[in-house]
């Protein structure tokens, strides 16, 4: 299990990417499971299994595959209809 908390702040572009697609390497080798924080919606879409999406200031959970995270209305209403394609 690897706990990461924003591992790519602050990184580049072609920095990020490349650490991403090493954890997403090593997950796939060793059946390693990721637990990752980040505000980085793209990346959710191309890595992520599984998002648990917490909105504090409306109390609510959602967890599901990204697509239904995406498309749900607590994140739909926190961060726009854009679906984390930016």
């Amino acid at each position: 299990l690897a706990v990461l908390d924003e591992p790519t702040a602050a990184m580049d572009e072609v920095a990020e990417q490349e650490t991403l697609e090493l954890i997403h390497r090593l997950r796939q080798e060793y059946g390693l499971a990721v637990l990752m924080v980040t505000h980085h919606l793209p990346v959710l879409r191309r890595f992520a299994d599984k998002l648990i999406f917490l909105d504090r200031e409306a109390q609510q959970v959602v967890s599901g595959a990204p697509a239904e995270v995406f498309d749900h209305p607590a994140f739909r209403a926190r961060y726009g209809g854009d679906n984390g394609s930016r």
